[in-house]
């Protein structure tokens, strides 16, 4: 063997050793970071289960029973649950050593199968004879609560994130929120006198209950409790002035609401008065009296109804899209990119023309979501929804002149 021979195999036995130490140090050095190139930000979470993670007082369990044997031969179902495996495990990485995560097996017949019955998971047969099959998760937490997702429906994927922060949301919390309903409203469960039946809860109180306590104000009342976290104002009608005054009292020492007023309220609406005869809608409900005073008005008789849509669509992208975005290419667009698009927009939506500063209201939207790692498409759409709520877009603006009850209107809210 010659001596260049012998150079050459050290050589590669030295570039060898230093790939080997440099595997080494990119694992120490790189462990725990993470680079999501999906499309839709599959692996990214949101700002809101960041903030659940980082809230954990003690020490959560969560237990992945997969049935991996039993689904061998199932690909749709192992991909799935390879999904949430990735999932749980960017959870535990986020969890600062509160959030501990197990993937286990349930064989049948085995402890690990009584224990997933004991959570109260499901199992289903696939097949006639074949084992059953569960994918589902059991939570803990140091006080011995526990909490379940019975099954992982693969066609709800797109909720997964948010049932799995949920379900840390509430082992996390000891005591939930208080939120306090006062409504004319059937909107929990009862009895109805009426019909002598049973009457069930809507969607949104159900919704609610998962992850607060609802507690119901009675018609009249004329104090809010203290602990009560939220006032949830329902299509108030007829709002004595003891409660409006419990109302106001709540708000202005910093107590929080959420107002809900409709100006034909169907499911407020009264049997007719000869059976057969149409009845017109509901009720109309507001707060003005509260509102105005603190600067806000909802005038009476808006609303907005249904909206049909119908096909067949325009092949994609449609034309609307290139009068929107005209040139800019969103792959490489840039906040000043969504400002000239806004810039454009702005003047048609508010019927006039509109200040540059009145524009940078909007873009600090797009800019802020942008900011938050969000695409251009999407940080563009927060900020045309900004600005297809904005009071300017909604109303017709009529300054009163001089002080007079007489309003000159403009040639462009004429137009």
């Amino acid at each position: 063997m010659s001596a260049r021979d012998i150079r050459g195999r050290f050589g590669l036995l030295i570039l060898a050793a230093l790939f080997l130490v440099a595997v080494v140090i990119a694992n120490a050095a790189l462990r725990g970071i993470r680079l999501d190139l999906t499309e839709n930000r599959l692996y990214t979470l949101s700002e809101g289960t960041y903030a659940i993670l980082e809230d954990i007082p003690e020490t959560i369990n969560l237990y992945f029973f997969f049935s991996e044997r039993a689904t061998a031969d199932i690909p749709q179902l192992r991909t799935y649950a390879g999904r949430v495996r990735e999932m749980l495990e960017e959870f535990e990485q986020n969890g600062d050593g509160r959030l501990s995560v197990r993937i286990i097996d349930p064989l049948p017949f085995s402890d690990e199968e009584d224990r997933a019955s004991e959570f109260g998971l499901q199992s289903v047969e696939l097949a006639m004879g074949a084992d059953p099959v569960f994918m589902g998760i059991a939570g803990t937490n140091s006080i011995g609560d526990e909490e379940v997702i019975a099954f992982l429906d693969p066609t709800n994927e797109a909720f997964l994130e948010y049932e799995l922060a949920k379900l840390v949301q509430t082992l996390s919390v000891v005591s939930k929120p208080v939120i306090g309903l006062l409504t004319p409203l059937q909107m929990t469960a009862g009895f109805d006198q009426a019909t002598q039946q049973l009457r069930q809860p809507w969607v949104i109180t159900q919704q609610i209950q998962q992850l607060f306590e609802l507690r119901t104000l009675p018609a009249g009342t004329d104090s809010i409790d203290a602990d009560i976290d939220v006032l949830m104002i329902v299509h108030p009608k007829d709002l004595g002035d003891s409660t409006l005054y419990a109302i106001d009292q709540f708000i202005m020492r910093g107590g929080r609401a959420m107002l809900f007023v409709d100006p034909y309220a169907q499911a407020d609406s009264q049997p007719p008065p000869v059976p057969g005869m149409s009845q017109p809608g509901g009720g109309a409900s507001d707060l003005n009296r509260l509102l105005v005073p603190w600067g806000v008005s909802i005038p009476p008789g808006i609303e907005i109804g249904d909206i049909t849509i119908e096909g067949p669509l325009e092949a994609w992208p449609p034309v609307s899209r290139g009068k929107l975005l005209s040139d800019v290419d969103t792959s490489q667009a840039t906040v000043q990119d969504a400002r000239v698009i806004i810039g454009r927009i702005l003047p048609r939506a508010y019927r006039r023309p509109t200040t540059p500063e009145e524009v940078d209201s909007f873009v600090t939207f797009v800019e802020s979501a942008l900011d938050g790692g969000r695409s251009f498409e999407e940080s563009l759409r927060l900020g045309l929804k900004a600005v297809l709520c904005s009071p300017e877009f909604l109303f017709l603006d009529e300054p009163e002149q001089g002080g007079s009850n007489a309003k000159l209107i403009s040639q462009h809210a004429l137009a």
